[in-house]
């Protein structure tokens, strides 16, 4: 017999799973998020992607919107993030002694890696984009703001913050979608762009680069399953020397777990228009 707790995460995973039915008819700058998730999809897998693999990542951005509100609330409950005690000590040191830049993606929920961080004193700026949509600005915005985290819509403001002293400061940034005077990269064997703001930040104010993923621990994720493992979220760090390893960081976790990723942009490359 399931606990309550359990029952209340079945609830949730459930309702991600009717939310990612309606998402899968839905378009994105008028192309159909189905087409542009097994596109992108296939230029990862460099392979016909299957309808289960499709399921599993509307059901995992669905349930990803789900957590965005609930997650935080649902800790004391049994959902949990965990990390490697080591990895968390010595980022925890960099932290406090002055201050680090993160890099991620739109993975996972990358979101869940500020509670731990927030709750042991540090403060987090994230660069977000400026949405045009006010229900998913005043969504997005306060959601984050449940997570610990300080949006900021440009580049100035974080480096205002940086300057006002970077002590007990995480300067998060998503790097895997291209932003303007983003650099040319190889990734997933393709031409793209990347910004490289991170690593001239770290430059200029000599602050250490750290890639974080935050995935799910789940074991059953093709074909989508609802479980109390969709709400154990697994978190990885590692301090990066360059942009070169910022890129394959990036590069290697989208490609693990690339069913939690979120495929709907237009990337260079997208192979859209291709039969």
């Amino acid at each position: 017999m399931k606990s309550k707790n359990e029952k209340i995460f079945l609830l949730l995973d459930f309702i991600a799973v009717v939310l990612s039915k309606i998402e899968k008819k839905s378009k994105f700058q008028k192309i159909p998020r189905y087409i542009l998730a097994e596109k992108n999809l296939e230029v990862i897998l460099k392979r016909k992607v299957t309808e289960e693999e499709i399921d599993s990542v509307f059901f995992f951005h669905a349930l990803y919107l789900v957590q965005l509100i609930a997650f935080k609330p649902l800790m004391n409950c049994g959902a949990e993030i965990t990390t490697d005690e080591k990895e968390e000590e010595y980022f925890l040191h960099q932290i406090r002694n002055k201050g680090v830049i993160c890099v991620s993606a739109h993975l996972g929920i990358p979101e869940s890696a500020s509670i731990l961080f927030a709750e042991k004193g540090a403060k987090i700026f994230v660069l977000v984009e400026d949405l045009n949509s006010k229900i998913q600005k005043i969504f997005f915005s306060r959601t984050r703001k449940l997570f610990g985290l300080n949006p900021l819509t440009s580049f100035k403001k974080m480096v205002e913050e940086i300057k006002a002293g970077s002590r007990n400061k995480m300067f998060a940034f998503l790097v895997d979608r291209p932003i303007p005077n983003s650099k040319d990269v190889e990734i997933f064997g393709e031409k793209s762009k990347m910004t490289d703001l991170p690593f001239r930040l770290s430059s200029k104010f000599g602050l250490k680069v750290f890639g974080v993923s935050a995935v799910r621990d789940s074991k059953m994720k093709i074909p989508p399953k609802p479980s109390i493992s969709n709400w154990k979220i697994k978190l990885k760090i590692r301090e990066l020397e360059s942009f070169r390893d910022m890129v394959r960081f990036i590069e290697g976790e989208i490609y693990k777990n690339y069913v939690e990723w979120n495929p709907f942009f237009v990337f260079p490359f997208t192979k859209i228009y291709e039969e």
